[in-house]
């Protein structure tokens, strides 16, 4: 799609029929710029959009340099969640299963624990299975907690 079409003098329905095309395609790369410009009055194209662009990377909300910890948390669970929906529950064993959906259930953002939270669930990730789902679980884990450990340290 490349640079907004709206900066190029395009309405919100021909953007719009973009967005249906890569969708209908299943094609990658789509980059999105001054997206308030989909905010518009007329909701029921508004929801066409977000319809839209349901599957594609943007589904999940985005995290900024300037978010609090608690949503980078949050964002960070919720994109776990995805994946573990989507890619790892088919092929995890039950109590794995238990494990992950346990954490996803009863973990929350705690300043003063944290760091000792994701290196528990670290732990108990170590062994599952399956050695790819681990990988990717470990290195989910071992991403968000370095975030948060070079935050510590900054404070």
């Amino acid at each position: 799609m490349g640079i907004s079409p709206l900066y190029n003098g395009a309405d919100l329905r021909t953007q719009q029929e973009l967005i249906e095309v890569i969708h209908e395609q299943n094609l990658h790369g789509v980059a999105f710029f001054a997206s308030q410009n989909y905010f518009t009055k007329d909701l029921a194209l508004q929801q066409k959009i977000v319809d839209a662009v349901s599957d594609f990377p943007y589904r999940n909300k985005a995290i900024s340099p300037t978010s609090d910890e608690a949503e980078v948390f949050d964002v960070w669970k919720a994109q776990l969640s995805d994946r573990y929906q989507r890619l790892y529950k088919e092929n995890l064993k039950s109590n794995e299963q238990a494990l992950i959906e346990s954490f996803l259930d009863d973990a929350h953002y705690d300043n003063e624990t944290i760091l000792s939270d994701l290196s528990d669930f670290k732990v108990k990730a170590e062994k599952i299975k399956n050695s790819a789902i681990k990988s990717r679980i470990t290195e989910q884990i071992d991403c968000v907690f370095n975030v948060f450990s070079a935050v510590k340290r900054s404070s």
